[in-house]
């Protein structure tokens, strides 16, 4: 059966993901226009300039993040459906992305078969959630405790968190998001603030805490 001609983006900034990830939709998929972008800037502007069925995207990109992209696809394009993929934990990023407009969240270690079942839903009828996405977005619907402090950061703010949790340095951190370490270390005191906490021990134990890591080394 012919199927309809799809326009995909693939926003990674590490070449061979976004070559595994074209290779799985082609296995599957028929007539599709498939592009790469590394980078949230360049991704921006194609997204602004051109009309696609879907954008993949990971957070952890060079420049703005994934969510980041999220906001301004969404206010240039509406319409265009976003799946995030990223090796981010599904709690909070993973709600975060689905209150922000994305279309579905899926991790990293995701099976080629449920990718390819999340490319085919919503494509076919706009969003994809899966059973563990599902799951957290049900806790966080009926959980009677007050919200986690880090629910109130900026996406900004809390992947600045993250990459300080994961032990980067400020320099780094600024070199990969394309800021200034004066700007990253303005960042990392309104977190600090935010959360109620003491220096990056203090940080990284909140982190572990509430999920956002499993150990200083786990998102890379």
């Amino acid at each position: 059966m012919t199927q309809k001609s799809h326009k995909i983006l693939l926003v990674d900034p590490h070449a061979i993901f976004r070559a595994g990830i074209e290779a799985i939709l082609l296995r599957h998929f028929q007539q599709l226009d498939i592009r790469h972008c590394p980078t949230s800037g360049e991704a921006i502007r194609l997204i602004g300039a051109e009309r696609w069925s879907l954008v993949i995207a990971d957070i952890k990109v060079e420049g703005r993040s994934g969510l980041e992209i999220l906001e301004e696809a969404r206010r240039m394009h509406p319409p265009v459906p976003i799946l995030v993929i990223s090796s981010y934990p599904v709690q909070p990023f993973g709600c975060r992305a689905i209150r922000q407009g994305a279309a579905g969240y899926l991790g990293k270690e995701v099976r080629e078969n449920e990718l390819v079942d999340a490319v085919k839903k919503i494509l076919a009828e706009g969003r994809y959630i899966s059973g563990e996405l599902g799951l957290a977005l049900a806790d966080a619907i009926n959980s009677h405790s007050d919200h986690p402090l880090h629910e109130k950061l900026s996406n900004r703010e809390l992947h600045v968190l993250i990459e300080l949790a994961n032990g980067k340095y400020i320099k780094e951190i600024a070199s990969a998001l394309s800021l200034s370490p004066k700007t990253v270390s303005t960042y990392r005191s309104r977190v600090v603030e935010k959360l109620h906490v003491h220096g990056d021990t203090e940080l990284v134990k909140y982190c572990i805490k509430h999920h956002l890591i499993s150990s200083i080394s786990e998102v890379g």
